[in-house]
């Protein structure tokens, strides 16, 4: 979608509307932003390391929560 360079603001401000879920790795994003009233959910994967195959184990709960989520809501998805 290349909005790999917007900082975190810009990119919520230019997802907003566009996508039903956003899923991220970065754990401090909800309490930089305010994810509350955003017209998608949120699902904040949290493992020991951000690498893919770290991450895979997550998979199935991630799709499982993105299935879930609510706009404005926050899931967080841990080992």
């Amino acid at each position: 979608m290349g909005l790999g360079a917007l900082d975190d603001r810009p990119l919520l401000d230019r997802i907003d509307g566009c996508c039903e879920v956003f899923v991220t790795v970065d754990k401090r994003l909800p309490l930089q932003q305010r994810l509350a009233g955003r017209s998608f959910g949120t699902v904040l994967l949290r493992a020991a390391a951000n690498t893919p195959a770290a991450l895979a184990p997550l998979v199935p709960r991630a799709r499982e929560a993105a299935a879930r989520v609510e706009p404005g809501q926050l899931v967080v998805v841990a080992i």
